[in-house]
């Protein structure tokens, strides 16, 4: 890579502290001038804080500062941790270690702080619980056409790479997508391609799949009865239709990467088929003889799947 990387803080770095939970300051004329300045000198400019990514791109989009950044608390390094990729990391509240122990215990004990003020968790009355637990149809519900906002503006790169969810979320943070994300990375391809979820919740492009309901719902349809399992292949057909009428035709090439025979792949398969700029990449179950006692899609990790998808890029 030729860009440099730079990871930046939001709170105390572009603004001139923490605010409140859901409230983020208004940045402060440096912070400005730090984010304009580095993005002429060809860096990939990456937000890194704690907030959330959708708080996050509402305020950068609010104050027109959207422009000058590349990543939301992600970076071009497929990374599936918590601390993003980056060469250099700005923050007020960093301190560089130099080897020199005293210096570094003198700075940390002179550090000033103040209480950022109650979390998420001090304003619930009740024990935390997941946003959602098991299968049904309020899952599919709960979403409805809301994912198709994202498709509402011209796609802006060539090529399509259609492929699962995941249990965890985010979904680029899963382990299947980091190691199909790292693989597109190592081949050049993956800041070239819109890297694209199929699921229940709709046809989802991986960035927006950061910000809330999309990186907050749960449903573990392995374990689903057929009779939701059906539902939820007529959803995704029913989406992907819409998708391949009013989307697909912008894209040179669409590739679908997916296990088959799997309720996604069979979805897939009746809504694309016949596209002319469509190209189907299968993996077997067959492949992956433990992937009874993990996640079945874990066979798109396997080093020969990917190479028949990096056929296809």
């Amino acid at each position: 890579m030729t860009k440099k990387v730079i990871a930046i803080d939001l709170d105390g770095t572009l603004t001139d502290g923490f605010g409140v939970v859901e409230k983020i300051m208004d940045p402060h004329d440096k912070g400005i001038l730090l984010l304009k300045t580095l993005k002429t000198v060809d860096t990939i400019i990456c937000i890194w804080s704690c907030r959330p990514e959708y708080l996050i791109k509402n305020w950068l989009k609010e104050h027109n500062l959207l422009q000058y950044v590349d990543f939301v608390n992600d970076s071009p390094f497929p990374n599936d941790d918590r601390k993003i990729g980056a060469h250099v990391y700005i923050d007020d509240s960093a301190i560089t270690w130099d080897g020199d122990l005293a210096n570094v215990i003198e700075k940390v004990n002179n550090v000033k702080f103040t209480d950022p003020g109650k979390r998420d968790t001090d304003f619930l009355d009740r024990p935390l619980k997941l946003f959602y637990q098991g299968t049904g149809h309020r899952i599919l519900d709960m979403f409805k056409d809301d994912w198709k906002r994202f498709w509402v503006n011209p796609v802006q790169k060539e090529t399509c790479l259609l492929t699962i969810c995941s249990h965890a979320k985010p979904y680029a943070k899963a382990y299947i997508h980091m190691e199909i994300r790292k693989f597109l990375w190592q081949q050049g391809a993956l800041n070239s391609i819109d890297y694209t979820h199929i699921s229940g919740a709709g046809i989802t492009p991986t960035i927006e799949g950061f910000d809330y309901p999309y990186n907050a719902y749960d449903g573990n349809y392995a374990e689903a009865t057929e009779e939701i399992r059906t539902v939820l292949r007529e959803k995704i057909t029913k989406d992907l239709t819409w998708w391949r009428e009013n989307v697909s035709h912008q894209y040179s090439k669409i590739i679908v990467y997916l296990r088959y025979p799997s309720n996604t792949a069979i979805a897939t398969l009746e809504a694309l088929e016949g596209l002319d700029n469509c190209e189907f990449v299968f993996c077997k179950l067959e492949e992956l003889p433990w992937a009874l006692d993990k996640d079945p899609d874990d066979c798109l990790t396997l080093a020969d799947n990917l190479f028949e998808l990096g056929q296809e890029l």
